[in-house]
């Protein structure tokens, strides 16, 4: 099956196995990168699949995977020292919403010289105009966040789930490789269908809705119903 380009910002490839071509896509944005993955891929084997693609376009990169299951606000201030110090040209997210969003507060706030991490979150600070380019893997669907102006983070002190504000079009590129979800529970999966239709549904009915958006939507609520009957 042919890949599913979508030409928009931020850049769409819809595809199996577009992972195994990060390499060939990350050599637009530049050539050293830090990856943050999700350790459930590194268990399943699917991290050394995609890392391997970087290898062979000799793309340097650092891969970071020590996620607690709730990517905190002390989290997000380590991983932004180690992006700085190491000077990268850009980042690259593979997982779920917790590393996919993680990796959107280290671009919004690569920049920033002056103010805290948690300065954004007391006071709802606007970032910096300038972004660390940002390509996103991700494995499940369920990151409502991806194409906002806004990224989660559990605030360590209070373990509260805040808010940050981020710079429009963050993310640059996503490669959506149904491969990826192999790592995935049973359950996992059934809630990300039941929350693909949800979204179908809600952009069916929408006010905003299109032509084109229905059409879109009509195929990939028959996509889902093959896959529901195996």
């Amino acid at each position: 099956m042919a890949d599913f380009i979508f030409k928009i910002s931020p850049n769409i490839v819809l595809g199996s196995y577009t992972a195994t071509r990060l390499g060939q896509y990350a050599l637009e944005y530049g050539s050293n990168f830090l990856v943050l993955m999700d350790p459930v891929l590194k268990e399943s084997g699917t991290a050394s699949k995609v890392t391997a693609s970087l290898t062979e376009r000799n793309v340097d990169y650092f891969v970071f995977d020590e996620i607690p299951l709730g990517a905190d606000s002390e989290t997000a201030k380590v991983v932004l020292k180690l992006a700085q110090d190491a000077k990268v040209h850009g980042v690259i997210a593979v997982g779920g919403g917790k590393t996919l969003s993680l990796a959107r507060i280290v671009c919004a706030l690569y920049y920033e010289n002056s103010k805290s991490i948690y300065d954004y979150i007391d006071e709802n600070l606007v970032p910096p105009k300038k972004t660390l380019p940002l390509i996103c893997l991700p494995s499940t669907n369920r990151d409502n966040f991806i194409f906002t102006d806004r990224a989660f983070v559990t605030d360590a002190r209070s373990t509260k789930v805040k808010l940050i504000k981020t710079q429009n079009g963050l993310c640059k590129l996503v490669l959506w490789d149904p491969n990826l979800q192999m790592a995935l529970t049973e359950k996992q999966i059934s809630c990300m269908s039941i929350e693909a239709l949800a979204f179908a549904v809600e952009g069916y009915l929408s006010q905003k809705s299109t032509f084109f958006s229905d059409m879109i939507i009509e195929k990939s609520v028959q996509l889902l119903s093959y896959a529901e009957d195996g």
